[in-house]
């Protein structure tokens, strides 16, 4: 979106940018200078052009949880991913990888 000067009460200059997410919401991020506002803009946007850009807020969601949410959501030929030989894969998951893996941030 832009990038906008504005000076602190102690009187340094600080540079805003300020960008939206494809949600439609705008965040944005203060920098010390005008050359690192410039960067992370152009990171941010060619990274959501590349179709690599990460929501940051979604970190907070456990990879154990997406994965739960992720096997439940799958169906093969119309059934659930967990009905039928499937359902080893969702065991194993559960037995060996969700006890490791369960508690880490999803942005990690």
């Amino acid at each position: 979106m832009s990038i906008e000067a504005r000076t602190t009460r102690g009187g340094e200059r600080r540079y805003d940018v300020r960008l939206r997410r494809p949600d439609g919401s705008v965040y944005n991020r203060t920098f010390r200078t005008r050359r690192d506002a410039e960067v992370f803009e152009r990171a941010d946007r060619s990274a959501r052009d590349r179709g690599t850009w990460v929501d940051v807020r979604g970190a907070t969601t456990t990879l154990g949880d997406y994965a739960a949410k992720w096997l439940i959501a799958r169906t093969v030929r119309g059934l659930p991913w967990q009905s039928g030989p499937t359902r080893v894969t969702n065991t194993c998951w559960t037995a060996t990888s969700s006890r490791r893996l369960g508690r880490c941030p999803s942005g990690s």
